[in-house]
């Protein structure tokens, strides 16, 4: 069957189109601002010799952090569901909470970003596989604005690997 990617496509793909859902915490809304697709990078392979080193193909491939800022919601949910999470990986008061989290069996969860068309039609998913939380950025308030502003939070996510797949 022919590669989708080898057809010509002349539209260009809008940077507000996308949705992020995080399979652990299915329920949640992240209403997210900003995000990207990861950057990938490899190092070749050098072989030393006496005259010059060699470089050969890269044997694998570099993920870089995963990040997403959202605005936190009203009752603060979906920025507890994250802290909880990384609060049960790190167990800062006691073992207890990681046997809690390692019993719920999802220390780590997918993480899906749905690329959107200019029509806001799904086109393409990059499944991030086996993330979980590394950082949680502060919540700021202040009362010297105009108008309403809204908290805005980002959260980093370390993972194996990620695949990108046409919808």
């Amino acid at each position: 069957m022919p590669s989708p990617y080898n057809q010509p496509d002349y539209n260009t793909l809008p940077s507000s189109g996308f949705r992020v859902s995080i399979k652990r915490i299915p329920g949640v809304v992240y209403n997210v601002v900003s995000t990207s697709i990861p950057a990938v990078t490899s190092n070749p392979v050098v072989t030393p010799t006496p005259f010059t080193n060699l470089k050969n193909t890269p044997d694998r491939l570099i993920f870089e952090d995963f990040s997403m800022t959202y605005r936190v919601s009203e009752n603060l949910s979906n920025y507890q569901e994250i802290f909880s999470w990384l609060e049960g990986i790190t167990f800062p008061e006691s073992f207890d909470q990681y046997a809690a989290e390692k019993r719920r069996n999802e220390m780590k969860s997918d993480i899906e970003v749905t690329i959107l068309n200019s029509k806001q039609s799904p086109v393409a998913r990059c499944t991030l596989i086996n993330a979980f939380p590394i950082s949680l950025s502060g919540l700021s308030f202040t009362t010297e604005v105009d108008g309403i502003t809204y908290v805005e939070n980002t959260a980093v996510f370390s993972y194996d690997y990620f695949k990108i797949s046409s919808i």
